[in-house]
């Protein structure tokens, strides 16, 4: 969030009106395709831990943590979830009135 609105920040202090029109717009997308670069580079340096690893080799089932997560630990789920509802909400209304 931080690093966007730098950016536009940069930008705009760089670039007149005409300039960001005709090409400016394009800078954060061209800068979103190197991290979509360094993102894919460090999931494929990422190794498995060794539990997944065996149990891949046995072509055994996996479980799936986030049915664990979802049946089990149900009230934190709706708790977080409720926060950030409450977060956005308050971000979302102060911005409103303070137009």
């Amino acid at each position: 969030f931080l690093a966007a609105n730098g950016l536009f920040l940069a930008l705009a202090m760089t670039l007149d009106d005409e300039q960001f029109r005709s090409w400016g717009w394009r800078i954060p997308f061209l800068l979103s395709a190197v991290l979509v670069m360094v993102g894919l580079y460090v999931r494929l340096k990422l190794e498995e831990t060794p539990v997944f690893a065996k149990a891949m080799a046995r072509h055994q089932r996996v479980s799936l943590p986030i049915v664990e997560t979802f049946s089990q630990h149900w009230k934190p789920m709706l708790l977080g979830a409720a926060s950030m509802v409450v977060c956005y909400a308050l971000f979302y209304i102060s911005t409103v009135f303070s137009l």
